[in-house]
């Protein structure tokens, strides 16, 4: 699994000063009837040709050139049309939201979170805002805001389920009785969540993510099966739950899980290379080395699992698999002498710590 949300790098993009000619920046025209400015999330090129739509241009066709272009693969001229589609009406908060996934897609943080603030200043319960900014926060290893912002969209989410949420009375009892129903209490008025298929996957499976992340694997395995309720069709959260009770060293358990995500799609590579890492650590040593085999060639492969061998202190192995992959590519297989020079460096290091007293 990756530890991290898995998106496209980030676009070039090119951001031009503002001059004083053929209109400049106020060609942006985004200064709306109520005085806001969202000029700011938008930073490129201020083509004439772009402009020349707007003009007069309603708020329905703005954004529907924007869809357009969207799916044209011209995000520059998606988020243009958007804007100025804000500057006609700010308050609209799907645009807003619109605008932060394009600039989150592009690896434009900053912007996407100033876009999803404003969508949320707009509405505060708008899910996918919420999760865009749990997103950014993860991505930039803000923990603690990136679940505030996860857990909020929980919250709006569980809102649906409300009636079926209320703990179960318990009755008041004196003495010993009255202690052992206290303690009943507490775990009682905990929330059970619920999901179903309309709940955001990406929320249940980033608080996953989080709570792996600080070894709380319990928590995390829950918000996995929350996520495979939602999409159980998913390899992700069948490997993501896999990789979380092999970081918790259950290792029968991760291998179930990896292959279900296997059944869900037999080509999905992170699962494989799971899977293979997975073999090592059980010493299963030639099943990891086929199983690396499906996505490199022979002496890469070889080489990934003395790699992980050494990595892991056994150097007699890894010296043995180091050895097959240079044998497999003689000469063209440079990495797998480099490991070869460095597990034989370590393996002295360990014997001669060994025999000092």
């Amino acid at each position: 699994m990756s530890l991290s949300m898995i998106f496209p790098g980030p676009s070039k993009v090119i951001v031009l000063a503002c001059v004083l000619t053929l209109g400049g920046c106020s060609s942006m025209n985004n200064h709306s009837a109520g005085g806001q400015d969202n000029s700011d999330l938008y930073q490129g090129s201020r083509s004439l040709a772009y402009k020349s739509k707007t003009q007069n241009a309603s708020i329905d066709e703005l954004n529907s050139e924007s869809q357009s272009a969207l799916q044209s693969g011209n995000t520059d001229q998606a988020i243009f049309y958007l804007v100025q589609s804000l500057a006609k009406d700010p308050e609209q908060p799907e645009i807003y939201r619109r605008i932060g996934q394009i600039h989150l897609h592009l690896n434009n943080l900053d912007l996407a979170q100033a876009a999803f603030e404003r969508a949320l200043n707009k509405a505060p319960d708008d899910i996918e805002s919420l999760t865009g900014l749990g997103k950014i926060h993860l991505r930039q290893k803000q923990r603690e805001l990136a679940q505030s912002y996860l857990m909020r969209a929980v919250d709006v989410d569980q809102k649906r389920f409300k009636p079926l949420l209320q703990p179960k009375p318990v009755p008041e009892e004196t003495g010993e009785s009255s202690m052992k129903a206290e303690s009943v209490a507490e775990t009682s008025t905990k929330p059970v969540l619920r999901v179903d298929r309309q709940s955001p996957y990406t929320v249940y499976n980033n608080l996953g993510v989080l709570a792996d992340l600080e070894n709380r694997f319990e928590e995390a395995q829950s918000y996995y099966q929350l996520a495979i309720k939602i999409q159980p069709a998913s390899p992700s959260a069948y490997n993501n739950l896999g990789y979380s009770y092999y970081l918790a060293g259950n290792w029968p358990e991760a291998e179930l899980y990896y292959h279900r995500a296997i059944e869900q799609d037999a080509n999905f590579s992170q699962t494989w290379y799971n899977i293979g890492l997975l073999y090592v650590r059980m010493e299963k040593y030639e099943m990891a080395t086929d199983t690396f085999a499906r996505l490199m060639k022979e002496p890469e492969a070889y080489n990934t699992v003395g790699y992980l061998c050494m990595t892991s202190g056994k150097y007699l192995i890894a010296e043995r698999y180091l050895e097959k992959a240079i044998s497999a590519s003689p000469v063209y297989f440079a990495k797998a002498r480099e490991n070869l020079k460095l597990n034989r460096q370590y393996l002295e290091d360990s014997l001669v710590a060994k025999s000092t007293p």
